[in-house]
């Protein structure tokens, strides 16, 4: 007699069965370290193990072709190659897995899937014996259901992620075995396992507890990113939705922040990844700290984050919360072994005021972050219609700004620089220019920050190094051999490692010698100093460009960074000359950065001159260049032949009464 057997008709032929009693499942059995399986979809492509001339075979070979089955004689060499590897899983009834698993393959080999493949098993005897049969089937029709449940779940309670002592089901299926056999011959003793069978009930218990635990430890993956520990995008526009039917329900406002951590690409890119990813949880601890239990923190990417503020007091309230986590994040951190600085822009949007919409109210924050950055970071700004609509406009710009280098929608104007020694124009500085057919001219002011964001301002930089070449060949064939033009380098350009390359390259094809060419950069770059920007300066200083420093005396000036850089020029910035000689503060800082210049080996340019007595005192001061629109504004290159000509004769006329008295 065979307590546990398929019904196939080629059995049929010497053993008589039983109306069904149990019902078991295919179970897959692959190495420890593979994932949970529940669907025969998920096999496409795999190669899966399976006894030779077993029934599901061609079942699953006719729905499911995909999966590659490979026969074997036996099951444990079916599991043998599995271990070693080969394949993917085995596949057999659930039990039957459990069984080999546990008796040579413990700690080796799991059940890492259960399939919906059921077919039902009875008790099987000979044909001779067909009063057998006839016994077993009232049996077990006369067994009660509860009966019937209690040893299905004991006979096939498998855990299918870990090990477990599979032994004892089978010990349940020797002792349903025994049950059956007393039950035939009248003796109905179950009470003597009762305690046995809760015992196992038990287990099963305890082992549903720790897949309830497993479950819940998935979840929390899934709602949460892995870096910080903080509920991702997905769990967030959950609660942001649970906090809006909230708030509607009892007539509270909600804020939700969008925080931006300010110049974290440097720190990525100047100390590595992992200590901008330490950064990050540092930075997602410290805010924790200033929100309350009910409040949302979460990470949705990179260095962004929002917040949700629900059951908001009042207008100020989401202020003072956004001000306290911008001072909180700007405190040094000391990361990995690093004194790290940091600060945060943040944007608010208030429910129901600025939208309904969880996405929309999002992405008026965002738009609000982006505000507080372009007024100087590490500030907070509400969201306003008309915020909306420049960002509308920033989107438009950005689309067109793409196509500008392809339309030929580009030029550059050229001021000329003074010699305020020879009092005349020795050189020029290229500016460049944007006329877009429907908007019209577009300042630089407005589309080089959005050119440094979106990545353009390589293509664009390049361009103008190629066009301030062929405008200074351009001359030279007319007559005017400028000593250099000077062009803007932004320090975004700096982060492509092959920027040197790049500049020899068109040298070369447009036959300009470097030492034409005079490299602007700006306070910035003195700040995002690291000795990879450091190198690359020091290849354009030998290539035999000469650097400048715009616009210093603003920013980040610092003795100690510039004599670390191979500087030739420092251009004063026009703040501290359009007030001359009123300003006697003026007078002082400008005498004072034109004398610091010179001990240090420098020239001096002074930018924004636009009267005659800022002239005459620049030259009084020794100051090496002067640029501005008293002497001329930026013009056209078909124009600047003639300003040239036009201004060093101008300059003539007005110097020359004062050389006959000296």
């Amino acid at each position: 007699m065979l307590a546990l057997a398929s019904n196939r008709p080629d059995r049929r032929k010497y053993l008589a069965f039983t109306i069904p009693y149990v019902k078991t499942s295919l179970a897959l059995a692959t190495q420890q370290n593979e994932w949970f399986y529940s669907n025969f979809s998920e096999l496409a492509g795999k190669r899966i193990g399976i006894i030779k001339g077993y029934s599901p075979s061609k079942v699953i070979k006719k729905r499911f072709p995909k999966i590659q089955l490979v026969e074997f004689s036996t099951i444990n060499e079916g599991l043998q190659s599995v271990m070693q590897g080969e394949i993917l899983g085995f596949l057999d009834s659930v039990p039957t897995l459990s069984y080999h698993i546990q008796t040579d393959f413990i700690g080796e080999l799991k059940i890492s899937g259960k399939f919906d493949y059921d077919w039902s098993t009875g008790i099987a005897a000979r044909n001779d014996e067909p009063h057998l049969v006839a016994i077993l089937n009232k049996v077990i029709r006369a067994t009660p259901e509860s009966v019937h449940n209690r040893i299905r779940s004991n006979w096939l309670g498998v855990r299918y992620e870990e090990t477990v002592d599979y032994r004892s089901l089978w010990q349940l299926v020797l002792v349903f075995s025994i049950i059956l056999a007393l039950v035939i011959l009248r003796y109905r003793r179950l009470s003597k396992h009762r305690n046995e069978i809760t015992d196992k009930n038990t287990e099963l218990a305890r082992i549903n507890e720790q897949l309830e635990t497993q479950k819940e430890a998935a979840q929390h993956v899934a709602n949460h990113d892995l870096l910080t520990g903080l509920p991702n995008r997905s769990q967030l526009l959950l609660r942001l939705e649970h906090a809006i039917e909230l708030a509607s329900r009892q007539g509270n406002q909600i804020a939700v922040f969008f925080i931006d951590l300010d110049r974290f690409k440097y720190i990525n890119d100047s100390l590595g990844h992992h200590v901008g990813d330490a950064l990050l949880r540092q930075v997602g601890d410290r805010m924790r700290t200033r929100l309350r239990n009910s409040d949302t923190l979460a990470r949705i990417g990179g260095d962004e984050f929002v917040v949700i503020l629900e059951s908001v007091e009042d207008e100020a309230s989401p202020a003072r919360t956004a001000q306290d986590l911008i001072d909180i994040m700007q405190q040094p951190y000391s990361v990995m072994g690093h004194a790290v600085n940091i600060s945060a822009s943040l944007g608010i949007a208030i429910y129901p005021n600025d939208s309904q919409d969880i996405h929309t109210l999002i992405k008026h924050a965002d738009i609000a972050m982006y505000r507080a950055k372009e007024l100087g970071r590490n500030h907070f700004r509400y969201y306003t219609q008309s915020l909306s609509e420049r960002t509308d406009k920033r989107l438009k710009t950005d689309a067109a700004l793409r196509e500008a280098l392809s339309l030929n929608q580009f030029s550059l104007h050229f001021q000329p620089i003074i010699d305020l020694t020879s009092c005349t124009v020795s050189h020029a500085e290229a500016l460049i220019r944007w006329h877009h057919p429907e908007m019209g001219m577009v300042s630089p002011e407005y589309f080089i920050p959005l050119a440094e964001e979106n990545g353009l301002i390589h293509e664009i930089g390049l361009w103008v190094l190629r066009e301030a070449c062929r405008c200074h060949k351009e001359w030279k064939s007319q007559g005017l051999d400028l000593q250099k033009i000077s062009i803007n380098v932004s320090s975004i350009q700096f982060q492509k490692a092959n920027l040197a390359d790049a500049f020899k390259t068109i040298l070369e094809e447009e036959a300009m010698e470097a030492h034409r060419i005079d490299i602007e950069i700006t306070e910035r770059y003195l700040m995002d100093q690291t000795e990879r920007n450091i190198h690359y300066l020091n290849t354009l200083k030998k290539a035999g460009h000469t650097i400048t420093v715009d616009d210093f005396g603003v920013g980040y000036s610092s003795m100690s960074y510039m004599k670390r850089l191979p500087l030739d020029i420092i251009k004063i910035d026009r703040s501290f000359i359009s007030d001359i000689p009123e300003d006697r503060n003026d007078i002082q800082i400008s005498q004072a950065i034109i004398s610091l210049s010179h001990n240090l080996g420098y020239k001096a340019t002074a930018e924004g001159v636009e009267i005659v007595e800022q002239f005459n005192f620049l030259r009084e001061t020794l100051c090496d260049y002067a640029q501005g629109y008293y002497f001329s504004p930026p013009v056209p290159a078909h124009h600047f032949i003639t300003c040239v000509e036009q201004l060093n004769a101008r300059l003539t006329n007005e110097i020359a009464p004062s050389e006959i008295d000296k």
